[in-house]
């Protein structure tokens, strides 16, 4: 499979997970058009060594970004050649987590490393109590 069509394809993954979700933290008594009070109305966003989080006061709905890079780089001291210097992103790794409402969640995640693609996480997370937890797409064990 070509980069470009695995690229394509993982985009539209994760395009489809976002649209799936919303009716599915609709239907779980979230409405996260028309919030039921003025505080659930105002939004906080956090910036930590955990990423970026989004989300508003109630907690119900909470979108945090994480990201990894691997650098590579050289400085080279000019003393008997000339050399240039360096530096090079190697790999990244984008992770995307979404809570939606108490009982549903979703995450994503990308890593991209010379001109490639790789799906790491792609799924849905519906926990309707402590005993019972299902997820639905690609994920580690």
């Amino acid at each position: 499979m070509r980069t470009n069509d695995r690229s394509r394809r993982l985009m539209a993954m994760a395009i489809a997970l976002v649209a799936c979700l919303l009716p599915a933290a609709r239907a779980s008594g979230v409405d996260i058009a028309k919030p039921e009070t003025e505080a659930a109305n105002e939004s906080r966003v956090k910036v930590g060594e955990d990423g970026i989080e989004i989300g508003n006061r109630e907690g119900e709905f909470r979108l945090r970004i994480k990201s990894k890079m691997h650098l590579d780089s050289v400085l080279h001291d000019e003393d008997r050649r000339s050399l240039e210097n360096d530096t090079a992103l190697r790999r990244a790794r984008v992770t995307l987590k979404m809570d939606l409402s108490k009982h549903w969640s979703a995450k994503s995640q990308f890593e991209f490393s010379d001109s490639e693609v790789e799906l790491k996480d792609l799924y849905v997370r519906f926990s309707p109590s402590k005993r019972f937890d299902y997820k639905f797409g690609q994920f580690k064990e």
